[in-house]
């Protein structure tokens, strides 16, 4: 069996810290060859409180509109706060003035990335503004689009329209003309204008800088944010773009979606289901909807970060009892059908400091009879060192039987049959847990299972544990970046398990298995789990 590694909750293209480009270029880096992207699903589509066009409904920077969305302006580090507020028949405007020898600029933004949205979802921003007179000749005014951040120096993109000459471009930097004033006013097709050089559509709209220059002066009304495509068909434009980036970097791209608006998080681990359009169902899907939605169109989702938000939402209970309840849950509904569970989080996530409360959720289920794949993942926003160098940058590595090619289908079947071990890519890649010829992820019938383990390749010191029905039962230790031994793991219960943990000389997680299961009798055997049974 051959491993694959591969980075599987990816968010790319509605990022300001990241961008399919960016992702790739580290995964290459890494030699990682297969790439799961899962945006947002709410993100693709009109947004709940959608910003179609901002205005000022009262004199003040940053306001909340009639549909609750906040949005506005703040102000640059080193501004001297020459703006002011007008009142006309037209509604309220923002006056912003350079003196000679300054620099006045004002920094667009929402609560939630509301504004946001990318390129390829074919986005034009109109601006509805004045030049005022006297207009100094060395005056200039900017509108400074900011972008997704780019490699090779991963810093953002900027898309800059400017009256006058044009300064020299930089790094990540395009400069283009104002232009014209056409039916009151100012258009900026994003989506045309953004160059390759920048990263073309390979970019969200981010933030916007308003910039006026030595005497300039600008009257601002309003924005409008116009994008053409919505939800599947945004999607359906990723999965090109990422083909195309793909081939630059030598990185094959699954682009699936992470369902955000119904229910707990859940990440569709399959290119032929489409992006549920949450405006047709006036945002209101539920989390049972979303499961029939992926089961309809044949695919697979996992249950992404199971301890999400507890411990904000129980403050008043220990994380034991937390896990304690969620597990509770997660076994009375057995995953609600999902094929994998997010568990690799080296560093912890949602106020639980490290990865052993989400290693103990999953041997609950294990130990009541719920078998389901366990998979890591960064969940990473940034193209940064978090999620792929450092933090909580765990990939999946998917086993693939010797007649089997590395595609979609077969990194499915995969997960389907556990045949998968969890890791940091830059401390470990190669890990083996099985008896005999049966790989991680089988279930077998039986008094007992003599199990064989091992490990090589590994960049720093440190030791494998092996756990046997969720307790910690051996140690060994890795020497010259390697390790080996076995285990027996006894059918002592109605369902049994081992699998293997690996941590760092800091005891910092850097790698699990699969669970091997164990069973007396083969009407034991879970329904979800009759095809993995090895004989």
């Amino acid at each position: 069996m051959k491993f694959y590694p591969i980075h599987m909750h990816m968010h790319c293209s509605h990022e300001q810290s990241a961008s399919i480009g960016s992702h790739m270029s580290y995964a290459a880096g890494l030699g990682i060859r297969h790439l799961w992207t899962t945006e947002h699903d709410t993100r693709m589509g009109k947004k709940k409180k959608a910003v179609p066009v901002f205005y000022f409904p009262k004199k003040e920077l940053f306001v909340t509109l009639e549909n609750g969305a906040q949005i506005g302006f703040k102000e640059d580090e080193g501004n001297s706060g020459r703006y002011t507020f007008e009142e006309t028949e037209e509604g309220i405007s923002l006056r912003l003035s350079a003196a000679s020898d300054q620099r006045e600029s004002l920094f667009f933004y929402s609560q939630g990335k509301l504004h946001s949205d990318p390129l390829f979802s074919r986005l034009t921003v109109e601006m509805n503004a004045d030049m005022v007179a006297p207009f100094d000749e060395n005056g200039r005014v900017i509108v400074e689009f900011i972008l997704s951040a780019q490699p090779p120096t991963y810093t953002q993109a900027k898309l800059c329209y400017v009256t006058g000459p044009l300064p020299r471009g930089g790094v990540n930097v395009q400069y283009l003309p104002f232009p014209e004033k056409t039916n009151g006013v100012y258009r900026f097709p994003l989506y045309q204008d953004a160059s390759e050089k920048i990263g073309g559509l390979d970019n969200a709209l981010c933030n916007i800088r308003l910039v006026v220059e030595k005497g300039a002066k600008m009257v601002f009304r309003t924005f409008a944010f116009h994008r053409e495509l919505e939800f599947e068909a945004v999607r359906q434009e990723q999965i090109k773009l990422a083909e195309k980036l793909g081939k630059k970097w030598g990185v094959t791209p699954f682009v699936g979606f992470e369902i955000s608006g119904a229910g707990n998080h859940k990440n569709c681990y399959s290119t032929k289901v489409p992006v549920i359009d949450y405006a047709a169902f006036d945002y209101k899907v539920s989390n049972e909807q979303a499961v029939a939605h992926v089961k309809k169109h044949g695919g697979i989702f996992s249950w992404n970060h199971p301890l999400w938000k507890s411990a904000a939402q129980f403050p008043e209970k220990t994380d034991e009892e937390i896990v304690a309840d969620f597990a509770e849950t997660l076994i009375k509904e057995r995953v609600y059908g999902a094929t994998l569970i997010e568990v690799g989080f080296p560093y912890g996530r949602d106020g639980f400091g490290s990865a052993e409360a989400y290693l103990r959720l999953w041997d609950k289920l294990s130990e009541n009879g719920v078998f389901i794949t366990g998979d890591g993942d960064s969940d990473n926003h940034d193209a940064v060192a978090d999620g792929w160098t450092e933090g909580n940058n765990f990939c999946t590595f998917a086993g693939l039987l010797k007649n089997e090619a590395p595609t979609e289908e077969s990194f499915v079947n995969a997960f389907r049959r556990g045949s998968v071990w969890a890791g940091n890519p830059v401390k470990i890649r190669e890990l083996s847990f099985g008896t005999g010829d049966k790989p991680m992820g089988s279930v077998l019938v039986g008094e007992k299972a003599d199990i064989r383990f091992s490990s090589s390749g590994i960049k720093s010191d440190g030791y494998a544990v092996c756990v046997i029905n969720g307790e910690r039962s051996q140690r060994i230790d890795v020497k010259d970046g390697k390790f080996s031994g076995e285990c027996t793991l006894y059918c002592d219960k109605k369902y049994n398990f081992a699998r293997l943990e690996v941590y760092d000389a800091d005891g910092i997680l850097i790698a699990f298995s699969n669970p091997i299961y164990l069973v007396a009798n083969e009407k034991d055997i879970p329904p979800e789990a009759v095809d993995n049974k090895r004989s």
